[in-house]
């Protein structure tokens, strides 16, 4: 009898335990949320362009520089995030983007070579001033796919805690900057609310706001099994792009991405990229974070010229030639561009471009340095 009655309550003690554990891991998500959606609302009620990124990009970066050793947020905030930005980019693609692109490849690429070029003096001036080996600053100064380019970072032998630290300054720097300086410099360009992608022909068959939630939820999920699948750059914002793109072409006007959804895509985006900020690798790298965010808005400065002139050749808007040819993610820069009146579209197809030319050599150059390595060791083998 007595071992029962001590059982129970050994039971009741672990069951007792195991829900203050769910409630402390839900209070400590919860908490930067609902303080990170508070203060993009305030931004966004101040008329700070992109605020809802903005917002909880700040918080997340300080939530980590209080607490000692911040718990990390769960991966699938990003996930979710990017799927749900990659399934409205589809919303808003139009075929003829594709036509355009078309029409002005060879200005495209020459502005993406130029760009290029100025991101790897970059990374020779961080090697020569502030002591990173070569391998590192290259990697770290590479603009776009930054979670891949932290991976591969290992392998070509760079150090991957300053590849990472390198990579999300610059990140940082870019989404805190440049929706600001663009807005500035082309005031013209009115910033206006995030229109809610709803279906606008009268006649055309809708469904049930649940079947839409229903549909896109299943657009988002699969696109980020099928990206990791295909082992895609940025895979949940292409495998939900690519998926949504179908959806949206076969069913024209009868799903629409709600406003509140993209909201919540941009906290969770921005709430993370802020949490990855380490302040001791900053305190440790001091000298090459100052560097980086020197030669970041020297770059950032170097692509809006080279924007501008590309909008004076090709005639397409400012704002979307800019943001076009910025070193920033993705995702930041289509929410730029959709809240400054861009075109999402045409920045979407020049910064797939040139993430996929980097992706490419970045992967020529892995198989080049895996040769060399098994060439050497043959060698010594030999002797």
């Amino acid at each position: 009898m007595l071992y029962i009655v001590s059982k129970n309550m050994e039971n009741s003690f672990s069951l007792h335990q195991a829900i203050i554990s769910i409630w402390n891991n839900f209070k400590r998500i919860i908490q930067p949320l609902a303080v990170g959606a508070s203060v993009g609302f305030a931004l966004n009620w101040l008329g700070v362009p992109v605020a809802w990124l903005l917002g909880p990009l700040l918080v997340g970066i300080i939530y980590t520089c209080i607490q000692d050793s911040p718990k990390p947020l769960p991966s699938n905030f990003m996930k979710v995030g990017k799927a749900i930005i990659g399934v409205y980019s589809a919303a808003r693609f139009s075929p003829d983007t594709l036509v355009l692109g078309k029409t002005y490849a060879w200005p495209v690429m020459l502005c993406i070579s130029t760009t290029g070029a100025l991101s790897m003096l970059n990374a020779f001036l961080l090697c020569q001033l502030a002591g990173v080996n070569r391998i590192t600053s290259f990697l770290g100064s590479i603009p776009g796919s930054a979670s891949t380019i932290v991976a591969m970072s290992e392998e070509f032998g760079a150090d991957p805690m300053t590849v990472t630290l390198l990579q999300y300054v610059r990140m940082v720097t870019v989404v805190l900057l440049i929706p600001t300086t663009v807005t500035l410099v082309f005031p013209h360009s009115s910033i206006s609310q995030i229109a809610t992608l709803a279906p606008t022909a009268v006649n055309t068959p809708q469904v049930p706001i649940f079947i839409n939630l229903l549909v896109l939820a299943g657009c988002c999920s699969l696109g980020i099994l099928v990206g990791q699948w295909l082992k895609l750059p940025t895979s949940g914002f292409l495998g939900s792009f690519l998926l949504g793109l179908l959806l949206f072409l076969s069913f024209p006007h009868w799903f629409f991405v709600p406003h509140w959804l993209w909201v919540v895509a941009l906290i969770l985006i921005g709430l993370s990229i802020g949490w990855k900020f380490d302040w001791q690798a900053v305190r440790k790298l001091w000298k090459a974070v100052l560097l980086e965010i020197i030669l970041v808005i020297v770059l950032m400065l170097s692509c809006l010229a080279i924007g501008y002139q590309f909008h004076l050749v090709t005639h397409i808007d400012t704002v979307t030639a800019i943001l076009g040819f910025t070193p920033g993610g993705i995702e930041a820069m289509i929410a730029t561009a959709n809240q400054l009146e861009g075109d999402t579209g045409m920045v979407l197809a020049i910064q797939l471009t040139r993430q996929m030319l980097i992706l490419l050599v970045i992967n020529l150059s892995n198989v080049f340095v895996n040769a060399r390595k098994t060439e050497i060791n043959q060698l010594g083998e030999q002797d």
